[in-house]
């Protein structure tokens, strides 16, 4: 890393990728700038704090602090508190007394914290960014039975398949451990520290193993007549997907119980209800993924009181390997001392959403509604926009203005405009595709009595996975590509009249 130059006194820090930057607050531009050069870009391990003073200075009073300024902010940092204490929140007590203004480095860190937040870019294009991340990725599962799989000497998942024979796939350590666990061989610690041969050897012989047990399962039941659960043989889900260097590699091994929502589909389901103008950051490493949908305070800086909450935020964890379910969690930041260095958050989780049963995107939806509620008051309070509706007439592409009409006729103009328009692919009739369509938004759980775009995307994806495929399983994809356009452009939407009994 090159010598900093000198950006002022060190009165803020800011970090990337591990490298550091010191300057005072009226040259960020230049220092950031500087930081983001060092690093090689910027990504979500962008931080900036202040450099906390020697402790135990007395703190000036500040004339300009009158007792009229004093109680304006009290009254809103006390309303604040107690509307996250009613959403379920546990927040910390300050360190001095309510309401009692920052100092000058309280000032500075806050609008810190302002320009950091506002250099993120919106939850809308890192969603874009991401979901084209992960369709280069090209995923596909496959279910395989345990006993015709095997190992090759050099390492690789040998699959045979009808159409091409043996093929050898890339396994690596996570997915090798699932394989271990799923197919009851065991042993993982023991087998990564083998070398290739020696694995392939091992595993190799356990599935030749589990192959004869089934069969003596299946003989035995052939030999009494047949009588009770005919024996099934033990299968897996393989997940794979192409590795940077273009080959195919399995990069999770789940049982056949497990049911897919992966990040892609949950960015998509996010940017569809998030605020447009809210701001946050995507975290992926192959496996885990953690997305922050952010809302900052527009309060001035230099009104910031002690106990001011001015950070809100939904969390998102999940993985796409079968270890751990999809999390969703609320959180508040409220800064307990003066210079807005002694922060509190308080986070609590929304909903654990395991990866069985039916409606996952459903359930989803609902808990992601649920977080975001719990922050309404400050979302209202800073400005933010509550759901994008597309309703109104600035979301609409002639500008009709459609609040007279209920949800599900808004979205039956829309969807026959998209068909007529040829915007989304249909195969069919079109007047029995947008009544299949409607059937499918009727049986979304969460709606909303306002449409909002996020009711027309889940509406075709739907109708997609559970109608269209049935026949043409080649247009699902179509259909939910073109349904996820619609969350990444935010064009006004067309509409048209239906011509007939809908």
């Amino acid at each position: 890393m090159q010598a900093q130059p000198n950006f002022g006194a060190s009165t803020h820090v800011a970090t990337l990728k591990g490298k550091r930057v010191e300057f005072e607050i009226g040259q960020y531009d230049e220092a950031i700038a500087w930081l983001i050069a060092q690093a090689g870009g910027y990504d979500a391990s962008f931080h900036v704090v202040g450099i906390e003073p020697p402790r135990n200075l007395p703190t000036p009073v500040d004339a300009t602090d009158t007792i009229y300024a004093r109680a304006t902010r009290v009254a809103r940092i006390e309303s604040d508190a107690a509307a996250a204490v009613a959403a379920g929140f546990t927040l910390a007590d300050p360190l001095y007394a309510l309401g009692r203004k920052v100092n000058d480095l309280g000032v500075a860190n806050a609008q810190a914290s302002r320009v950091a937040y506002d250099a993120k870019p919106t939850v809308v294009e890192a969603a874009a960014t991401f979901i084209d991340r992960v369709a280069a990725e090209r995923r596909k599962d496959a279910t395989v039975r345990v006993r015709d799989l095997g190992m090759s000497d050099a390492g690789d998942l040998v699959v045979p398949t009808e159409a091409r024979g043996i093929v050898g796939l890339g396994l690596g350590e996570s997915a090798f451990e699932s394989l271990v666990a799923r197919t009851g061989i065991g042993g993982a610690g023991y087998l990564k520290s083998c070398w290739p041969a020696l694995r392939s050897l091992n595993v190799n012989l356990w599935t030749q193993r589990i192959a004869q047990r089934e069969d003596a399962a299946r003989a035995a039941w052939t030999d009494a007549g047949r009588k009770g659960p005919e024996p099934k043989p033990a299968s897996v889900v393989l997940r794979c997907r192409s590795t940077a260097e273009r080959t195919r590699a399995v990069y999770a091994i789940v049982s056949t119980q497990y049911r897919a929502l992966d990040c892609d589909v949950i960015a998509r389901a996010i940017a569809a209800v998030a605020p447009p103008d809210a701001r946050g950051s995507i975290v992926y490493d192959g496996q885990r993924t953690r997305f922050e949908v952010l809302f900052h305070s527009d309060v001035a800086a230099d009104d910031y009181g002690c106990g001011e909450i001015f950070r809100a935020g939904v969390i998102v964890t999940t993985n796409d390997v079968g270890d751990g379910s999809i999390r969703v969690s609320a959180m508040v930041e409220r800064n307990l001392c003066l210079n807005l260095i002694v922060l509190d958050t308080s986070e609590q989780q929304v909903a654990g959403i395991r990866h069985v049963g039916a409606e996952l995107e459903s359930k989803f939806n609902a808990a992601f509604a649920d977080a975001l509620d719990k922050l309404h008051d400050f979302r209202d309070a800073w400005g933010y926009a509550r759901a994008d509706q597309v309703a109104t007439p600035a979301a609409m592409a002639s500008g009709e203005d459609l609040s007279t009409l209920t949800a599900r006729e808004v979205l039956a103009g829309i969807a026959w405009a998209q068909m007529r328009r040829e915007l989304v692919p249909v195969r069919g009739r079109k007047p029995e595709v947008l009544r299949d369509v409607l059937r499918a938004y009727d049986r979304e759980a969460v709606k909303t009595d306002v449409l909002a775009r996020t009711d027309v995307v889940n509406a075709w994806t739907r109708y997609a996975h559970e109608t269209a495929s049935l026949t043409d399983p080649w247009i699902e994809d179509d259909i939910q590509a073109a349904a996820g356009r619609l969350l990444q452009n935010r064009k006004p939407l067309p509409y048209e009249k239906v011509p007939f009994a809908f």
